[in-house]
């Protein structure tokens, strides 16, 4: 992808019980455009190395080689991540219903935290900002989603909230994964896992849900020959509207209150879902915060067995 012009550092270097070392600087700027990040996929790997060569008189040159990681932060390698519904308007916030992303399985359709979480990232765009998701099937709402964000740094955790209080279509359980897809022109699609949360919710006005992303995450880049994007992934396991109807005959009510049995059968329908995101790379000084508190909070416990 990019290879700079050598440096000479030094020559005819003499060292002896005098002088025994020598310190040498060597700094290179990488191009601000057209490079991806440090990345290890299943069709394609970008590596990056610094070569470091010597030679002693009337000897072979000696190499060493060096890998180190690029986590690029630049907007123009996101030119091909476009979200869903891009033609999408800012909108005010109690706006509720412009908010809502209607029918999505229809085919037509020491420093703190806080500073390191948003510092450095670039403002969000249109498609990046978050708000309420409408998710919903021809017959009716299954759910609304909350989200704060579409646009994350590594190491950061999405936090979202499924709301079923006005729901239409019952949801028994649901499950939501965060998703890399690797896209090389000529070869298939891959897809890589690398979150998981799922609950189940039937009967339930809300439940949340957190994400992680790794550190060793790559963040989103686009080049002429491939991608890499993300998505949050949804499976909702749902009662079909004309089979709800069992669900509430299981409700006993008498002067002492109601009692409702679970059901021994339920007919069932999975759908699934899957919301655009982006992530970029992280400040080292996120990186370093977040594996110190992590280290801090950590728990070590002994158990001694006895026979």
């Amino acid at each position: 992808m990019m290879s700079s012009s050598p440096k000479l550092l030094f020559c005819e270097l003499t060292l002896n019980a005098a002088n025994p070392s020598k310190s040498f600087n060597y700094a290179e700027k990488l191009p601000t455009d057209g490079i991806p990040p440090s990345y290890r996929g299943k069709a394609v790997k970008f590596n990056y190395n610094l070569l470091v060569g010597a030679q002693i008189l009337n000897a072979q040159v000696q190499v060493v080689k060096v890998p180190f990681r690029v986590l690029s932060n630049n907007e123009s390698l996101f030119s091909a991540l476009r979200p869903l519904n891009a033609s999408k308007k800012p909108v005010e916030e109690d706006d509720e219903e412009a908010l809502s992303i209607a029918n999505p399985f229809s085919t037509g359709g020491n420093v703190s935290g806080r500073h390191l979480m948003s510092d450095s990232l670039p403002p969000p765009t249109p498609h990046e900002v978050g708000g309420l998701f409408d998710i919903a099937v021809s017959s009716g709402r299954i759910a609304k989603l909350s989200l704060a964000k579409r646009s994350f740094k590594m190491g950061e955790e999405i936090v979202a909230c499924l709301q079923f209080k006005d729901a239409v279509v019952q949801c028994v359980q649901y499950s939501a994964g965060l998703v890399a897809e690797e896209d090389v022109k000529g070869v298939k699609k891959s897809r890589l896992k690398v979150a998981k949360s799922h609950d189940f919710v039937l009967g339930y006005e809300e439940s949340c849900l957190r994400l992680e992303i790794p550190l060793h995450a790559t963040p989103s880049f686009s080049t002429s020959s491939c991608s890499l994007s993300w998505h949050l992934h949804f499976e909702f396991v749902v009662v079909p509207k004309e089979k709800s109807s069992a669900l509430s005959s299981l409700e006993m009510c008498n002067e002492d209150g109601c009692e409702w049995n679970a059901p021994q059968k339920v007919a069932v329908q999975t759908l699934e879902w899957n919301l655009p995101i982006r992530i970029h790379g992280a400040d080292p000084a996120h990186v370093e915060w977040i594996k110190r508190n992590k280290d801090d909070t950590t728990t070590t416990h002994k158990w001694i067995i006895k026979s």
